[in-house]
Order: C-alpha cells, then structure tokens, then sequence
C-alpha cells in the first residue's frame, strides 16, 4: 500500500527581515553553519491528530513573539488551546475541527490547509521508523528485510529528508514491490537537518554542547502525532543499525509491548569491514562483521516503543524517549550493530575499510552473523553455515 502524504509547511517571508535566532553566538558560526540551520521555518505541517489540530514545528525562539500576536493565537485561546515547547521543537494543539488556519504576522501572512490525521494507515502495525538522505537503495531493502524476518515488522515509515539520488515515490514503490506484504509510507520532510552539535570545555571542566539540530526530532514528533497513535509498537534505528535479540526469536516490538512503561531503550556497537575484498561489489551491510572489543564506549542508545502509552508530554529523540527513568526502561536483551561503512559521509567522513594489515584484535560479531544469516541477507562476509 502506498500513498500521497502532502505537508502543510509554513516558512517566513521573503524579505520580511525577520528569522529564528540560533542558539549558537554568532562569534562561534561559520558559512557551515548558517549554511544547514533552519532560519526560516515557522511549522513543518498543519495537521489533525485526533480531536485536535496540530501546528508543528522547530523552537520557535523570537518567533514565538510574532505568532501569539496574530488573530490565530487569540483563537487558541477562545478554544482552550495550548503550547507545547520542548528541546527541538514546538506544538500548538488547538481543540475541533478546521478546514484551515490563517497566519497573518510580521513573520508570514498565511493560509495552511489542515492535513488529515494518518494514524488509521499503520494501525495495530509494529512499525519500522527512520529519517533518510540519500541511502543507497539496497541497504534501504536489507535493513527493512532484517527487522521484518528477525523482528516481526509489518510497516515501514519512512521520512526521506529531501534526497538528490531517487524520488519519494520511486523510493516508495520500490519498498512496495519488494515488500508487498508491508505497509509501505515514505514522506517528504524537505526541511533543512541541521549543523553539527557545538563543543566545547566548559569552565567548571565538564563540556558546553549547543545542539541546533531540529529536523530529525521534528520528523520523530510529526511521526507520533500523525500517523502513530494507533501503532501496535514502534522502533526507531537507523539505515545502518540492526537491531539484536541476545535469545532466537526475541522481538523488540514485543519486547515494547510487554514492557513496564512501554518503552525498551537499548545499547549498540560500532561493526566494520575487516579484511575482506568486493572486488568492486556495491557494498552491502553483511560485508561487515567485525568489531572492536577494546571499544567499551560504544553507540548512543536506540528505543522502541508503545506510542499510547506515552503521554504527549514526553518527548520522542533520536536516542531516547524523554520522560522515563533510564534504569526502568534499559534492557540487555537487545543490541545492535553500527555498521561504519553504510553511509554516504553527509555529516563526516567515517568509512575506512580495514585491510588484513591493520585489523589486528577485531573480532567476528557470532550473533550478528547468525541473525544476517537466518534473515537472509548477502555479503562477503557471512562464513559458510
């Protein structure tokens, strides 16, 4: 099943000399920066999820100002609207039904068609998530194919932040045509990802981090709120993430399902290609197998969950679910593999194959060799059963 998912985004206008402040100082930014931050969107969509009407979008900052000084935002409050800020991003949830909502401020003057509620196309779907750029279309296939043979996933959903190399729909027919069975529903999210987290060594010896990245969390909330209040489960990992069970037959949606609070947050490792040639062969996620035991830092946690049972002031992220206690939802059943050469260097350069010279101490990852295997997966590196 495949369908049209059109957004209701609303940007500031040209020349109205006005954007949204960023939160690094601009002594700190260079053209990189200004170049991937978002100045310029006020909502990523107008949109119905249940009984309310949605506008999403990133923090607002000074633009906050501008927007509750509109006929829009004392209409909001006649109907017992509220805001909704958190750490990348913001909601209004106004209460009924509308065809339409007008923004007419120093930022835009507006009219946003409100976008109908999805949430009945994935319903009681345990539902594979992800934001992508530009993935190579095969390693796009292998992961769906993993999580459905080793998981039990019956949807993907799948937010395609504005890729060069194919087309939403082609992209959409594709995982379609291979994967009749499935609910299938890619969306354009055409909004800009963001610069890289800022660092630096705070005075008190800890670390200053500025993050000015709001696409991603927009696309986790826009998800939720959209089209997965009704899913039976979801789990958000990425294109080069695998997710492993450590017992045959162990589901990380049903995990999810029988947990205490819904949620099952878990850990992963870095996976790499040790020692073996293609001979010019595209590259795919079972040509790496191996990892580096002395690595005891590992990967940021990834999660899934139950999306009703979680409050809508929790806060979906890309490593955890914000609101719960991390020693509740922390499960050592599961794990996964960071595969470093599955990407296309789009944030830094991580690939770097390593030769039968220099891959000294790394060690075959068994679990992940059988889960590959038993998936049906094809690569270089898969031993003969």
């Amino acid at each position: 099943m495949t369908t049209d998912v059109e957004l209701s985004f609303i940007r500031v206008a040209e020349g109205c000399g006005v954007v949204r402040d960023a939160p690094l100082p601009a002594k700190y930014r260079d053209k990189a920066y200004d170049s991937r931050y978002d100045f310029e969107t006020i909502f990523y969509d107008v949109y119905r999820s249940g009984n309310h009407t949605v506008l999403q979008g990133p923090p607002l900052f000074n633009f906050r100002k501008h927007v509750e000084a509109t006929d829009f935002y004392a209409g909001l409050v006649r109907r017992g609207g509220f805001l909704i800020e958190r750490p990348a991003g913001a909601e209004y949830w106004l209460k009924g039904d509308m065809a339409e909502v007008r923004i007419d401020s120093a930022l835009a003057a507006a009219t946003a068609r409100v976008q109908p509620d999805l949430s009945h196309l994935l319903q009681n779907r345990r539902v594979l998530f992800t934001l992508s750029r530009n993935n190579d279309v095969q390693w796009i296939l292998d992961w769906v194919q993993f999580h459905v043979r080793m998981h039990g996933a019956d949807a993907v959903l799948l937010y395609d932040n504005a890729s060069t190399s194919y087309g939403s729909r082609d992209l959409e027919a594709e995982l379609s045509r291979a994967f009749p069975e499935l609910t299938v529903c890619v969306v354009d999210w055409p909004f800009k990802f963001g610069p890289r987290v800022w660092r630096r060594r705070a005075a008190d010896g800890g670390e200053e981090r500025i993050s000015s990245k709001f696409c991603q969390a927009g696309a986790l909330q826009h998800a939720r709120f959209r089209f997965l209040r009704k899913a039976r489960s979801v789990l958000n990992c990425d294109v080069d993430e695998l997710v492993l069970a450590s017992e045959a037959g162990g589901s990380v949606f049903r995990a999810a399902e029988r947990s205490l609070l819904g949620v099952v947050h878990f850990r992963g490792r870095w996976i790499h290609e040790v020692g073996v040639e293609r001979g010019g062969r595209a590259l795919r996620h079972a040509d790496s197998v191996h990892y580096d035991p002395s690595d005891t830092v590992g990967c940021p946690q990834k999660w899934a969950a139950v999306p009703w049972r979680c409050p809508r002031a929790m806060t979906w992220s890309a490593h955890r679910v914000k609101g719960l206690d991390n020693r509740l939802t922390r499960s050592r059943r599961f794990t996964y593999g960071h595969f470093s050469e599955i990407t296309t260097n789009w944030k830094y350069g991580r690939t770097g194959r390593k030769t039968a010279a220099n891959s000294s101490g790394y060690e075959a990852d068994k679990v992940l060799i059988g889960a590959m295997r038993a998936a049906g997966l094809r690569g270089a590196c898969l031993p003969p059963a």
